[in-house]
């Protein structure tokens, strides 16, 4: 009697114990999803924050005018240039009147209050209008109007405009408002792509952009014309010198062409190539194989046709995707 009493308890004991066990297994295989579920929500998280950073980055307004002229039922126009890498959509526009102190603020146009129509600016676009309807400008104060854009970005106009000058500050190159003005070839390819997304590659890989000249003057393009690659906000960069624009596609057995001279009319377009790892070089600098985003600047060296002073400007970074 005693005996089977202890095989009872002994089998009881066991039961349980393996029931814990099972409730063990059980607790930790569900702490492990759970974890492993908000590490992937994190990163999600994660990518689409450091997209939104650099397509933010890439916003670059410039504002030429604002004028108390417009279409039937607007009171006034201003006149942008986007010379950024990414399409810019308007979300509000501040005028603040610096003589009295007041603030009107105008949103998309609703029905027929007042607000302003046409405020997405494609990339590389120049000359878009935007219509306010609102209240017209005095000329007897002075005015400081802000574009936000939906990333948060804020670009200012100063009206009237300072003497001799405008409100915003020119560019004299600008990358052209075309679906082809950021490109690439590489390996066996005959033709060019675009370079916005892009698979990582190993081959050699020639790139090119379409450029705008916003100026009555001829430019003449200098070999120290650069492009940087960086990866992500502070990663590896990877450097890129001008070549000529006779330069192929790239295989195995060509090389580039070394840069020499390079003309660009009077508002006039037209593409300089980069692929070249020294200045005035004929060797390809190697592309980066990591997938990753990338924020692409460009840093060109100039001069205007009979003069001997050698300008640069710097391009607002495009982003790009290895993927």
């Amino acid at each position: 009697m005693v005996k089977r009493s202890i095989k009872s308890g002994k089998g009881i004991s066991t039961a349980i114990g393996a029931v814990f066990f099972t409730l063990i297994v059980i607790v930790a295989f569900v702490t492990i999803w759970t974890i492993n579920s908000y590490e992937t929500r994190y990163q999600d998280v994660k990518t689409k924050m450091t997209e939104w950073d650099t397509q933010r980055i890439s916003e670059n307004l410039y504002i030429r005018s604002v004028e108390n002229s417009a279409p039937s039922g607007y009171n006034l126009t201003l006149t942008v240039d986007n010379n950024g890498g990414a399409l810019v959509n308007i979300a509000r526009i501040y005028v603040y009147d610096q003589t009295d102190h007041t603030l009107k603020i105008y949103d998309p146009k609703s029905g027929t209050g007042d607000g302003f129509v046409n405020g997405t600016i494609n990339t590389g676009e120049v000359n878009h209008h935007i219509a306010v309807k609102g209240t017209p400008l005095s000329s007897t104060r002075t005015y400081r109007i802000i574009l936000a854009t939906d990333k948060g970005r804020q670009f200012s106009y100063s009206y009237p405009p300072p003497s001799g000058g405008d409100g915003g500050g020119g560019y004299a190159l600008i990358l052209s408002d075309d679906q082809d003005n950021f490109q690439y070839a590489s390996g066996t390819m005959t033709s060019f792509k675009a370079a916005f997304v892009k698979p990582p590659s190993t081959d050699h890989t020639l790139y090119r952009i379409l450029m705008n000249n916003t100026t009555p003057r001829t430019i003449i393009f200098d070999p120290n014309c650069t492009m940087l690659q960086i990866q992500g906000a502070v990663g590896a960069i990877t450097i890129r010198f001008v070549v000529s624009n006779q330069t192929q596609p790239p295989t195995q057995s060509i090389n580039p062409t070394p840069f020499v001279s390079q003309t660009l009319g009077p508002f006039d377009s037209q593409y300089l190539y980069f692929g070249s790892n020294t200045v005035g070089g004929n060797e390809w600098q190697d592309e980066p194989v990591k997938k990753d985003y990338y924020l692409v600047g460009y840093v060109l060296y100039f001069k205007y046709q009979g003069e001997t002073e050698i300008r640069n400007i710097s391009l607002p970074a495009i982003t790009q995707e290895l993927k």
